[in-house]
């Protein structure tokens, strides 16, 4: 019995740019997120009836010295630092192995010249060259970033559902909103 082939799946950007996407490998997005440095949460120390001393994590309800409040502070920014480099991280996976293009023809070498004129250097490395093409010649506007990234989650057969919630995920990145923020202008939360 022959297996159904898949029905491919496209992108036509702002830009005028209509792209093939590609599925990519399952463990790829974990594996390069590994390398991110996740900060440790500051913890503070409580007494128990027995004489023991037990570690807590802080949250915003437990900062009662101005040190815990500067621990608290520092951790905040190196967890928004954190989120934004996987973010970032994600983005770059997803450009560089979901997006099916070739690095060469007219429309290539016209936009190397114009990069040249501007000044702009262009990576020497083939992966970190196609991720700058593409974000500085295909991609038209930040919904082009959100619609390609849910669509090479569903052509890597995640389920309807998941896409739609990764959808807004990406786009809280791309806006540079956090759900809180997100939540405050919109008076809505998540359930």
């Amino acid at each position: 019995m022959a297996q159904e082939k898949s029905k491919d799946i496209f992108h036509t950007t702002r830009n005028g740019y209509k792209l093939k996407i590609k599925s990519i490998p399952p463990h790829l997005m974990d594996k390069a997120s590994k390398s991110i440095e996740w900060p440790e949460i500051p913890m503070y120390e409580t007494e128990t009836a027995g004489g023991e001393i037990e570690y807590h994590p802080h949250d915003e309800t437990t900062l009662e010295t101005p040190e815990d409040k500067k621990a608290w502070a520092d951790y905040q920014t190196a967890l928004e630092k954190a989120q934004d480099d996987e973010n970032e991280r994600m983005m770059k996976v997803i450009l560089l192995k979901g997006i099916d293009i070739e690095l060469k023809g007219k429309k290539f070498e016209d936009w190397k010249e114009e990069q040249e004129y501007l000044g702009i250097e262009l990576p020497t490395s083939k992966p970190a060259l196609k991720v700058h093409y593409i974000e500085t010649e295909i991609l038209g506007d930040n919904e082009d970033i959100i619609e390609i990234m849910s669509k090479v989650i569903e052509a890597s057969g995640v389920s309807p559902e998941v896409v739609q919630d990764a959808k807004e995920s990406f786009r809280l990145a791309v806006s540079g909103n956090t759900l809180k923020e997100l939540e405050v202008e919109t008076g809505e939360m998540e359930s």
